[in-house]
This record gives C-alpha cells, sequence and structure tokens, in this order.
C-alpha cells in the first residue's frame, strides 16, 4: 500500500512526547492496540484526572508520542535509527489522527533495510485499524460485536 504524505518537518517538542512514566503506563492500561509484523501501536485518550499523572500536562489538545524499543530490536545504533524513523513516521502522520491522543509505539523485533516508507505504511496501517474504534470506552473493555 502507498501512502502519499507529506514529508514529515520540524522536531518533536516536549508538548509532543510522553515524558513521564506514568502517562506511558495510563496508555499500556486503558489504550487500544494493534500489533503489526514489527511494530506495536497502542493509543489511549489523555486522563482528565490529576491522579492519574495528568495533573501536569498541557491543556490543549494533543497527539503524543512515546516509543519503546527493545533491546532485541537490534543493537543501539539500530535501534536509535529505529526511534528517528518512527519520530519521523509520527510527524507524517499525525495531522491524521483523532485530536487528543496519547499514543505509544512499540518495536521488539529487528526488521531487516528498514526505510522510511516502511515504518510509515506500518503505522498508517495500525494506527488506521485502532482509530477505527476510536475513542476507547476508558479502561473498560470493549465488546466488538
Amino acid at each position: 500500500m502507498h501512502h502519499s504524505l507529506a514529508a514529515p518537518r520540524g522536531r518533536l517538542g516536549s508538548l509532543d512526547r510522553l515524558r513521564r512514566q506514568t502517562q506511558v503506563r495510563v496508555v499500556l492500561r486503558r489504550g487500544l492496540r494493534k500489533a503489526g509484523a514489527f511494530l506495536q501501536f497502542i493509543a489511549a485518550q489523555p486522563p482528565s484526572d490529576p491522579a492519574t499523572g495528568a495533573g501536569l500536562d498541557p491543556p490543549a489538545p494533543r497527539v503524543r508520542l512515546a516509543i519503546s524499543v527493545a533491546k532485541a530490536a537490534g543493537n543501539a545504533p539500530k535501534r536509535a535509527r529505529l526511534r528517528r524513523l518512527v519520530r519521523a513516521a509520527f510527524r507524517a502522520l499525525r495531522h491524521t489522527w483523532p485530536s487528543p491522543a496519547d499514543c505509544l509505539v512499540i518495536a521488539r523485533t529487528p526488521w531487516p533495510a528498514v526505510r522510511l516508507a516502511d515504518v510509515i505504511a506500518e503505522l498508517a496501517d495500525l494506527s488506521a485499524a485502532v482509530f477505527r474504534r476510536w475513542p476507547p470506552l476508558n479502561g473498560r473493555k470493549r465488546r466488538d460485536r
């Protein structure tokens, strides 16, 4: 599948990232997830309750990202490159995603000959599958019939 998207621009600022471990845990606990061949995509609505670690979050609706790359995905330079490619793919795709959303991308598998187009294609497919079931039901399990 070919995705014609604008080239990713700019950098991810601190407001575009999930910076605290508590924020990532909320996404893991409450988020909708979809796994692909090389990546797993999880998205959740940001909590509005200060007790869940969102007390200092910016009030503006945004799409925020966290990236986790396991050591099994390769040596340090390969993992760093994969993180850069995931950030670039996120910049290219985030305007198509609902806002606000907190997103986590997990890479646990080595990805031979990874290219930006491959990362964008997989992330686009995974995010489309997750956001078809959007919004999540606030931590309750959704029953798809």
